[in-house]
């Protein structure tokens, strides 16, 4: 791995974007990042906390990492601060490790004005980006990166590599061959304690970007409360309104098989590479707790099981893709308020062809 292991720690952030003064820099262009740096897990600021400020767009060229634009060391009071930084997209890291630990955040697109930014960021564990590209011969040289950050490796002889220790968050990566142009994936997510696997790239081809495939596709449930169809789940309307013309729901004892746990069924029609789901549940009477299964061809595979659920709007990504041409979601638990019925609004299954 070319780059150093850079732990980065949650940014509590209170930034403030100030107009810089002396030196000869034009105030009107130019002001200050400013934070405060606070341990996710024991609540305390940080001192002596390292923290790089990168442009947004900066990429590693000829296996070199990208160059900090600056850095600052956290005061006792756990702040930092960079001075007479040109308005313009940056990214931060602030690196820090302990033997018992790894946790970090990387803070992506802070935009330098002239006001003042607050950014609220946790202390997450980091995950993994792995996969394999091939770049003209096998014995050249591949370097993938994520832009505006450190993050840096060089691919191995059959084209493998693996970015480790990246916190959560949705990342770009950019592919490099010395002598060719760059190649940048579409964004892919990054989960705690998983090792995302980024689609193979052949040659520079650019994997295809997910799309939902359960738009308008035929919808089965195991029971249904008089008017809330269960085709209104992919019909691509995103009201989150709890009435018959937006959801599904659960009959509950308006059948003999309404009780829950209850399952609905989206049949895609063909097979597709899945990678995640968008779900919108009833806005109030949000589903708690709820399985996704796929049908892989011979059998039902679980790939997600959501616990304590409070949103309306969410996304559940795949730690890895999976080929499959139906969805079962298991309603478990409604709301608190309402736990025997199950709502789902809108549910985007997004994947690509095979």
């Amino acid at each position: 791995m070319i780059k150093s292991l850079w732990i980065l720690l949650p940014l509590f952030f209170a930034c403030s974007l100030e107009r810089g003064v002396g030196g000869g820099t034009d105030e009107t262009t130019s002001g200050q990042i400013s934070g405060i740096l606070v341990d996710g897990h024991l609540g305390r600021r940080m001192d002596g906390v390292l923290v790089k400020i990168y442009p947004s767009d900066s990429v590693s060229r000829n296996g070199k990492p990208v160059q900090a634009l600056d850095s600052a060391v956290t005061d006792a009071n756990g702040q930092y601060l960079f001075n007479k930084i040109p308005q313009g997209t940056y990214s931060l890291e602030a690196e820090y490790t302990s033997p018992s630990d790894t946790l970090g955040l990387v803070v992506q697109n802070l935009v330098q004005k002239t006001s003042t930014h607050r950014l609220f960021d946790t202390l997450k564990s980091p995950g993994a980006l792995s996969g394999k590209v091939v770049l003209g011969q096998p014995s050249q040289q591949v370097y993938v990166s994520i832009p505006g950050t450190s993050y840096l490796t060089l691919a191995d002889s059959n084209g493998t590599y693996t970015l480790a220790n990246i916190p959560p968050g949705t990342y770009r990566l950019s592919v490099t061959r010395i002598g060719a142009a760059d190649t940048l994936l579409p964004p892919i997510a990054v989960q705690s304690t998983q090792t995302t696997v980024v689609p193979e790239i052949v040659n520079g081809a650019v994997p295809a970007k997910p799309q939902n495939v359960a738009l308008r596709a035929s919808v089965t449930a195991q029971s249904t409360y008089p008017g809330y169809s269960p085709s209104n789940i992919t019909d691509g309307d995103t009201n989150t309104a709890a009435n018959p013309a937006n959801g599904w729901s659960n009959s509950h004892l308006a059948t003999t098989d309404g009780q829950i746990p209850q399952w609905v069924i989206i049949d895609l029609g063909a097979a597709f590479s899945i990678s995640s789901f968008n779900i919108r549940t009833a806005k109030a009477w949000e589903i708690s707790d709820f399985d996704i299964e796929l049908w892989t061809g011979a059998a039902w595979t679980p790939v997600q099981q959501i616990r304590g659920n409070t949103a309306t709007v969410f996304s559940v990504p795949l730690a890895t893709p999976v080929t499959a041409s139906k969805v079962r979601l298991i309603g478990r638990q409604g709301p608190a308020s309402q736990n025997i019925y199950v709502r789902f609004n809108e549910v985007e299954v997004m994947g690509t062809s095979l």
